[in-house]
Formats: structure tokens, C-alpha cells, sequence
């Protein structure tokens, strides 16, 4: 009578190490995402909202119909101007309503050297002239300002200047 060899009752060494290596670069992979530095996620907020006015100015000038953006405490939310003159809200997905990330607020909104009130638009026309603005984002004790100028240059600056 022969002996047949054992079937493999476990698991090799070389698999558990290629599990745990993997396992490994998840969980990396989501503390980095769920635990950024809170100047990097105050800098992507920025951008982010940067990108969006800029957007915004842009599809002004090309649609001929002014744009329009509202900002709470925790978001803004983007307008048009239709043709009979009302404003509506932009059915673009681009310029969806946006909830500021946990924490993460507007602390201020100038335009043309006045603070605006809460609810008053920044207004982007058709003309292609563009507000002069700024728009305070704070996390904690960090503050950054999202600046645009006459010419529709739109930058983030760290408070400092950074």
C-alpha cells in the first residue's frame, strides 16, 4: 500500500506575504486619503473652487448669459442668467452645488473692494469683465484666499503669502 502525500492543508508562505502586502498598500492608501495634512486639504479646496470660477467666467463670456455664484458658510452653489433676464440655477454637472468638506468653511467673500453679504452673488458677465475678488477658505487655525483679478487671473495664496 502507498502512501499518498498530505493535500496542502494551508496556505504557503509566499501567499500570506503577497495578502499582507496588498493589505498593506490599502490601508496606506487610506490613511493618505482620510488623513491629509490639513494645509494639503485646505490647498485642494482652494484649487478646486479656483477651477470652478474660472469655469464660471469662462462659460460666461461663451454662452453671452452672465454667471453667477452664491456662497454659504459650508458651499457654494452656481447661477445663469436666462434669456428673460431671471437667474437659475446651473444645470451643468460642472457647476453642481458644492458642500465644502467637513470643517473646511468660507470665512469671507469680497468683490470690488466690498465685503459681500451673505446670499449676494459674485457675478461673472457676459462681457468678459471680471470681478476683482477674494474668497477667505479657512480649516482650524490655516486660511487660504482664492484671488481674481480684472484680467480673470484666478490664484490660490496661503495666508503669508506662501
Amino acid at each position: 500500500m502507498s502512501r499518498q502525500p498530505n493535500a496542502c492543508a494551508g496556505f504557503t508562505l509566499l501567499e500570506l506575504m503577497v495578502v499582507l502586502a496588498i493589505v498593506g498598500v490599502l490601508i496606506a492608501t487610506v490613511q493618505l486619503n482620510l488623513f491629509r495634512d490639513p494645509r494639503q486639504r485646505l490647498y485642494a479646496e482652494g484649487e478646486r473652487l479656483a477651477a470652478v470660477l474660472a469655469a464660471a467666467g469662462d462659460e460666461a463670456v461663451l454662452s453671452g448669459r452672465p454667471m453667477a455664484v452664491r456662497f454659504a458658510p459650508d458651499g457654494y452653489t452656481l447661477w445663469q442668467r436666462t434669456a428673460d433676464g431671471a437667474w437659475e440655477r446651473a444645470q451643468d454637472v460642472v457647476y453642481r452645488p458644492r458642500a465644502l468638506p467637513a470643517e473646511v468653511r468660507i470665512e469671507r467673500v469680497t468683490a470690488d473692494a466690498r465685503r459681500l453679504p451673505p446670499g449676494e452673488p459674485l457675478v461673472f458677465a457676459a462681457s468678459g469683465l471680471r470681478p476683482v475678488f477674494e474668497v477667505r477658505l479657512a480649516l482650524d487655525d490655516l486660511r487660504l484666499s482664492v484671488l481674481g483679478d480684472a484680467q480673470g487671473s484666478i490664484r490660490v495664496v496661503e495666508e503669508g503669502g506662501r
